[in-house]
């Protein structure tokens, strides 16, 4: 139930902030925020497979957080580590 909770919020939260996007494209994105760090990169495709399913005909828009990426790469810098786009998504 916790992550129904969380899945709502996310939802939540995305309708107050993409007013331009669909229902469809808010929830979809509020099970992917949710869902996909949780994930080992092996489900992940599987999670895209289902979502397809749930969502019949719509593609999920590059929400890019540019400031937030940004400060990822100054702290993965800082730390000498390297940013991979597998580490982005997990953020």
């Amino acid at each position: 139930m916790r992550t129904v909770t969380s899945i709502l919020l996310a939802a939540r939260n995305n309708r107050n902030n993409m007013k331009d996007q669909t229902e469809d494209i808010m929830c979809m994105k509020a099970l992917y925020d949710v869902n996909i760090p949780k994930f080992l990169a092996n489900d992940i495709p599987l999670f895209k497979d289902i979502t397809r399913d749930l969502f019949p005909g719509q593609e999920l828009p590059d929400f890019k957080k540019n400031e937030f990426e940004t400060q990822i790469f100054a702290a993965c810098d800082k730390f000498n580590l390297t940013c991979s786009n597998e580490f982005l998504e997990k953020c």
